[in-house]
């Protein structure tokens, strides 16, 4: 049974948006007065970056080396944030009236709201709500919560867990100790629901990015912030759609949208203020706590942009250096815990920090890169791309979008005077092309990278290739908003001559009637914007039916293979933590639920995270228990590893295979201490004496 309920979830991340974005806001308004600059932001813009600045203000203090974190802090953070945000807005009160009665005449804020209550319910029916979070992620994220939760500060190593350092970002993990502590949620489902609050608000970053990328477009501005945020909301299936792991990377999404559209207006203004290089700088350093790929792939089209942007020469390319150089700087700032940690525990043999579990050496594994892989990666035109779109009909509706719009903005860019093309801003066609350049460059690197031996090539995998091809692709969906832009546009403007006339036509009747303007001519539409409306209803109406129908049943499809969770796995977690001491060394297999015992109890772990260590040890004993084989080098594998619990579970993640209890219940070296299902957990004796509880 899941553990918080449809309603309660929906309830409940709502909440967690409400509380925090005051704080974040407050936040916002005192980096501008201490700058001395007024807020150039679009309400979209500032509501999602408050939120997140809310976030960030929670991982600074739980970054602080001092044990102070935890639920005293966060409410007097809410607090305070709601006092000062209140203030501010009865201070500002004509104003403030003024500022919202234009904003809600606008059905701007209108389309989000709907579109993200809309998506968040589709996100959090889809998931099913299940007992635990995925196998391989949800164990690891919920690690990193529970040492946060009960360190009251971001960990250095995972004991008492385990004898390794902590080497991955934190601000993902810090982000789940908020419904855990404002609602007591479980930890083992945060990993799952939480993300889901993210993936709905899709749409509200995609409107700031709509918003840069319709200047230049007839019918642009508010308008076109809407489309995108329609679009990214019914049509495209990224952000929204990656659900099932890599929650980190699920987290930062809505503000890769977000900086994405700041990155051209900024790369083309060469003398920008330092609050703005300085701001810039900060909100990537704060994507990057939270998701490595994203940090490294906003630092690269940053790079990228001003390289296509600036005026070569001295002077312009310092400024870029120095652009570039603080966003490295806010980054190494916000993540100095994890880099000291690689500096203190990377280089100790498979980062194990103490003998237990020795040889520590890593059996060896070669270059895995090949032409398919980078192929599958980077190449949208196969049928059936699963990175275009999972669901069939959003596939082809992407797939004919993108065509049309790569077409447009090649002949754009190609032919600078053709005015068949002029509704095009050529600002945006170059946009477009070095986003989609450099994220296409970044991930053939990354893969190339990823699938070298030694020790670069473990640390650069962090920032996951497969992530950042999810990003190209997501830039191809961009690309595909093209044609709807250049059709709303179309419609604009024939409402917009369809006034004008009906008011020509209304000041002529005084007219003698050979000057007078027939009312029926005023409003009669074109063959083109028709064609127009229709593209538009189309395109839309198809995403909706998709969303509402095939994307639910994709989603509990694709979490449900990689969360398999028995009634007997939750018992067996359950009287781990209750009956097995604190000196004992559990093994689980890699992706099991039994990775999840650090939730239900305080034990060692073998191991807790995933990637699990490259220990040799740990490998053998894996490879023979799930392959139904306990002999002599099983034995000394488990030796090695100081194992002295066995933890079975089903087959949580189909990508990895179970533990055989087979083997076990027919050797002397095991005792059955729990069964039920497909649960078991046997306490390993070897002729050396009883385990550490005896």
């Amino acid at each position: 049974m899941p553990a918080v309920g449809l309603n309660s979830a929906v309830a409940g991340l709502v909440g967690v948006f409400f509380a925090l974005t005051p704080l974040g806001y407050v936040i916002l308004r005192g980096v501008s007065k201490l700058f001395g600059t007024e807020l150039r932001l679009h309400w979209s813009e500032t509501l999602l970056l408050s939120f997140y600045l809310a976030g960030a203000s929670l991982y600074v203090v739980a970054a602080l080396p001092v044990p102070l974190y935890g639920a005293s802090v966060l409410f007097g953070l809410i607090a305070l944030g709601i006092l000062v945000a209140g203030a501010l807005l009865v201070r500002e009160a004509a104003r403030t009236w003024e500022r919202w009665s234009r904003l809600l005449a606008n059905p701007g804020p209108w389309v989000v709201a709907v579109l993200v209550v809309a998506l968040l319910y589709v996100e959090v029916t889809g998931i099913g709500l299940r007992s635990l979070s995925n196998g391989p992620d949800g164990a690891f994220h919920g690690l990193f919560t529970t040492l946060i939760l009960r360190d009251h500060e971001l960990p250095w190593t995972l004991q008492p867990f385990a004898n390794a350092g902590v080497l991955y970002p934190q601000g993902e993990p810090v982000w789940e100790t908020v419904p855990v502590l404002l609602y007591g949620w479980p930890v083992y489902v945060v990993p799952m629901v939480l993300p889901c609050l993210f993936l709905a608000l899709t749409p509200l970053g995609a409107y700031g990015w709509g918003l840069r990328v319709g200047i230049g477009f007839t019918g642009g501005g508010e308008a076109s912030g809407a489309l995108f945020a329609g679009f990214f909301g019914l049509v495209a299936s990224w952000p929204r759609l990656w659900v099932g792991g890599s929650y980190d990377f699920a987290v930062a999404l809505p503000m890769f949208l977000l900086c994405v559209g700041w990155l051209g207006p900024f790369a083309r203004t060469p003398h920008r203020s330092w609050a703005d290089r300085v701001g810039l700088a900060a909100v990537f350093g704060i994507a990057a706590t939270i998701s490595a790929s994203v940090g490294v792939a906003l630092v690269c089209l940053l790079a990228a942009y001003l390289v296509a942007y600036r005026p070569w020469g001295l002077v312009s390319l310092g400024r870029s250096v120095t652009e570039v150089g603080l966003a490295l700087a806010a980054i190494g700032l916000l993540l100095s815990r994890p880099i000291v940690a690689v500096l203190l525990w990377y280089h100790l043999p498979g980062h194990v920090l103490s003998g237990a579990g020795s040889p520590p050496y890593a059996y060896p594994v070669g270059p895995v890169v090949n032409w398919s892989t980078l192929l599958q990666q980077v190449n949208p035109f196969v049928v059936g791309q699963f990175k275009v779109s999972p669901v069939p009909l959003l596939f082809f509706e992407v797939m004919i979008l993108f065509v049309v719009g790569l077409a447009l903005l090649a002949v754009r860019l190609l032919f600078k005077d053709s005015r068949a093309f002029d509704r095009i801003p050529r600002r945006v066609a170059a946009d477009l092309a070095v986003l989609t350049v450099t994220l296409f460059v970044l991930t053939s690197v990354m893969i190339f990278v990823e699938g070298s031996d030694g020790a670069l090539g473990t640390v650069l995998a962090v920032p996951n290739y497969i992530q950042i091809s999810v990003l190209l692709f997501l830039s191809y969906s961009v690309i595909g908003t093209v044609p709807l832009l250049i059709a709303w546009g179309s419609v604009s403007t024939h409402y917009r001559h369809r006034k004008e006339r009906a008011e020509d036509a209304s000041a002529s009747t005084n007219r003698p009637d050979r000057w007078r303007v027939s009312p029926s001519r005023a409003g009669a539409p074109s063959s083109a914007m028709v064609a127009s409306a229709l593209v538009l209803i189309v395109a839309f109406s198809a995403g909706a039916v998709a969303t509402g129908t095939s994307v639910p049943e994709y989603l509990q499809s694709h979490v449900a293979p990689l969360s398999n969770v028995s009634a007997g796995d939750i018992a067996a977690l359950e009287w781990a933590g209750a009956n097995l001491p604190e000196c004992s060394r559990v093994l689980v297999a890699p992706a099991s639920a039994a990775q999840y015992l650090p939730e239900f109890a305080v034990l060692g772990v073998v191991f807790p995270e995933y990637p699990n260590p490259v220990n040799y040890s740990y490998h053998v004993a894996v490879q023979d228990l799930t392959g139904g084989v306990f002999d002599n080098s099983t034995e000394l594998a488990l030796g090695f590893l100081g194992v002295t619990e066995v933890f079975v579970t089903q087959q949580t993640s189909t990508p990895f295979l179970p533990f055989d209890p087979a083997p076990m219940e027919s050797s002397a070296d095991f005792q059955e201490l729990f069964h039920q299902q497909d649960a078991y957990i046997f306490a390993y004796l070897p002729d050396i004496g009883p385990g550490c509880g005896s």
